[in-house]
């Protein structure tokens, strides 16, 4: 899938508040990245700050999409992350197919603020305990 090679590709992409390029990208802009990055005409989102900030994520993000099924995910999805209350991260999900023979599972694309870069990790527990809402490009739904 297009969007996902587009967001591996900021891989070890250094983390920047508001950032908007390979040198230095948050959450919000690895998305939009990625969906201009395979043709989509994505307004950026106006000036925001770190942390939760009521549900001002959720409409930017909700704006520049479609809604998807939390409970039922798809390759490609958008999905929000609380932070303590109100949801502040999203992240790209993936379905990784390990060898020959081992279940698919599903990893999670984002730029994580804590860790400082983009990375891809698996969609565990901790994660999905944590899921808000899920989104789609428009043409995936």
């Amino acid at each position: 899938m297009e969007f996902i090679a587009a967001a591996r590709r900021y891989d070890g992409s250094r983390w920047r508040h508001m950032g908007r390029s390979c040198l230095g990208i948050d959450c919000v802009g690895l998305v939009l990245l990625d969906a201009r990055d395979i043709g989509h005409q994505v307004d950026d989102v106006p000036s925001y700050r770190r942390g939760a900030n009521g549900y001002d994520v959720v409409r930017e993000i909700a704006a520049r999409t479609v809604p998807a099924r939390l409970a039922e995910p798809a390759e490609g999805d958008i999905i929000l992350f609380r932070e303590s209350l109100y949801p502040c991260h999203c992240g790209i999900l993936a379905r990784e197919h390990g060898a020959p023979g081992d279940a698919p599972f599903w990893s999670l694309i984002h730029a994580h603020a804590k860790r400082g870069r983009v990375l891809e990790e698996p969609y565990e527990p901790h994660w999905r305990g944590l899921a808000t809402h899920a989104f789609a490009l428009p043409e995936r739904r």
